[in-house]
């Protein structure tokens, strides 16, 4: 990771082991695997403050041995899980890796690559990172640009650290006992062929509803992806999760678990 304007200086290299990076119960969920940060557990996230200046270009190697399901957020601030969801992110949709950021009045998605472009189970890139002017481009290793996005925030901020987040819808739901809770995927404005075979590429087996058009995400209030709904019994909406951060997972067990209990009663 390397500053741009300026003195062009490289400011971090690593990780190098579990030094400097928090929360304290990281420790607990990642290991150490030869200087790579390795997890297998639900909800783990992993953050460090890596002095990351406002203009930087950033090389980022990450490989997974099962289907891969994680964010990585550029510019974030230790702790702060508001600030993670504002910033600039990576995730894995539709067996794609995308760049998004969603302020509280901007939105912007990009495919960055299909998985697997550089060999399966790994990814390897450059992002060149402008904060300043609410800027992020990918790159290949040889520069080739893959994509940019912008979105403006009311207050421009510079976060200085990076986080990864490992959230897991389905570990949630086959938590549930019995068939009390259906997992229900759905595609949007995609072709049922475009679908199955993004199926196929994730090694999934869930059920997966067409919204052609879009509809149906907008009178669920799907403004942005990822988006989450809990939607009880009676068809009504119990809860709307945009997004993931770190508590997602026992939140979203919470919501599942408050809407059983009611339905008890």
């Amino acid at each position: 990771m390397s500053r741009c304007r300026g003195n062009p200086a490289l400011v971090y290299q690593g990780p190098n082991g579990l030094a400097g990076w928090g929360p304290p119960e990281a420790a607990a969920a990642w290991s150490d695997d030869g200087g790579q940060l390795t997890t297998d557990h639900d909800s783990a996230v992993l953050e460090c403050d890596v002095k990351l200046p406002a203009q930087a270009l950033i090389e980022l190697a990450i490989s997974w041995k099962s289907q891969p399901d994680f964010a990585l957020v550029l510019g974030s601030d230790c702790g702060d899980d508001a600030g993670a969801r504002r910033a600039f992110r990576f995730e894995i949709l539709d067996g794609e890796l995308i760049a998004r950021r969603e302020t509280q009045h901007d939105f912007d998605i990009e495919s960055v690559m299909p998985l697997g472009m550089y060999g399966p189970g790994r990814i390897h890139l450059l992002a060149l990172l402008d904060q300043e002017q609410e800027r992020l481009q990918v790159l290949s290793p040889d520069g080739k640009p893959l994509a940019a996005i912008h979105a403006a925030a009311d207050v421009p901020r510079v976060g200085p650290g990076i986080r990864l987040e490992h959230p897991k819808v389905a570990g949630v739901v086959a938590a549930c006992p019995g068939e009390e809770v259906q997992l229900v995927a759905v595609n949007l404005q995609e072709t049922s062929a475009e679908a199955a075979d993004a199926l196929r590429r994730l090694k999934l087996d869930v059920p997966v509803a067409l919204d052609s058009d879009g509809k149906v995400a907008k009178e669920y209030g799907a403004t942005s992806i990822p988006c989450t709904v809990v939607v009880g019994p009676d068809g009504k909406v119990a809860r709307v999760f945009v997004g993931t951060g770190p508590q997602f997972d026992r939140q979203l067990a919470a919501a599942l678990t408050e809407l059983r209990s009611a339905q008890r009663r």
